[in-house]
């Protein structure tokens, strides 16, 4: 799944990129970016299983991961859609970024639908499981900038 993903994630980085005008050499951000995209794609994945095994309902885990690495492509090409003009320079980046928020907050009710389904939790119990995605993400994204700080003025 990762691999399906990652050319469009590429494209993003390079937006990313042109907006923090990096100061530093290729290979300081490319780790940076490639360990991001890894842990991205390992660290909710591994805290579901421990919440869905304390919770015994280890056994829905497969089918729930299944669902929400799918619904990632569907994240992320909804992104590409919204950044599109942008890269080609028909809109400025400040409407990409509201739409962005938009289509982001639209996409957690979405992640919430499928742990209810998927894991047949209580609707409380699928928020906790889309806070904690979002908390983790948050995280990820803080420590990805301040990793990328150096490399910008």
């Amino acid at each position: 799944m990762a691999l399906l993903i990652a050319p469009f994630y590429a494209l993003m980085i390079l937006y990313h990129l042109e907006t923090l005008k990096p100061m530093v050499g290729w290979q300081h951000v490319m780790i940076t970016e490639i360990l991001a995209y890894i842990v991205s794609w390992l660290l909710y994945p591994l805290v579901a299983y421990e919440i869905c095994r304390l919770i015994g309902r280890e056994s829905e885990y497969p089918g729930y991961i299944v669902v929400y690495n799918w619904s990632t492509i569907i994240l992320v090409g909804v992104e590409v859609l919204v950044w599109l003009p942008t890269f080609a320079g028909a809109t400025a980046a400040e409407t990409s970024q509201r739409l962005d928020f938009l289509v982001s907050h639209i996409y957690l009710i979405y992640l919430w639908f499928i742990a209810r389904g998927a894991l047949r939790i209580h609707p409380l119990s699928a928020v906790g499981m889309v806070f904690t995605d979002y908390i983790l993400t948050s995280v990820l994204a803080g420590i990805h900038d301040a990793l990328l700080k150096p490399a910008v003025s």
